[in-house]
């Protein structure tokens, strides 16, 4: 949730960023939860909320990652698309090829909304975080690029 808390800062003191770089952000609790619904590859909501915790594995196989539902239901309580027309600093958006939580078309509605001078780049093959060696050099590269620019 970092990128949205970055994001929803931005828009509350637009005067006090230069840039932002919401990557993989959460664009609204509300299309987050209905992508939950409706994607086989993401945790099944009933089941969350009735245990009241998901479980899963890291990314490695080797670490067990649990996050209670009051996630979601503190995710439901924000939107970046209403005052979205705030954000008119330079945007890069950055996300996975295969990210199902934070997907491409949640990253474009909140792209197109954006009045300002904005960028969105796509990592082929990455997921919701970049974790192989050659995602994150892609990641470093786009944002240094993005940066000079600015």
């Amino acid at each position: 949730m970092g990128a949205i808390s970055t994001a929803l800062f931005a828009e509350k003191y637009p005067e006090k960023i230069k840039a932002l770089a919401p990557i993989s952000v959460v664009v609204s609790g509300k299309i987050s939860f209905e992508a939950h619904e409706l994607s086989p590859n993401l945790e099944n909501l009933e089941e969350w909320k009735r245990e009241g915790v998901r479980v899963t594995k890291s990314y490695d196989g080797t670490k067990e990652k649990r996050l209670k539902w009051s996630h979601m239901e503190d995710r439901l309580k924000y939107d970046l698309l209403p005052e979205a027309n705030k954000l008119t600093m330079p945007v890069l958006m950055i996300v996975g090829g295969k990210d199902d939580p934070t997907p491409l078309a949640h990253q474009q509605i909140l792209y197109d909304k954006l009045p300002g001078k904005k960028e969105i780049h796509v990592i082929e093959g990455a997921m919701h975080s970049f974790y192989e060696p050659h995602e994150q050099q892609e990641l470093k590269q786009l944002i240094k690029t993005w940066a000079n620019k600015i």
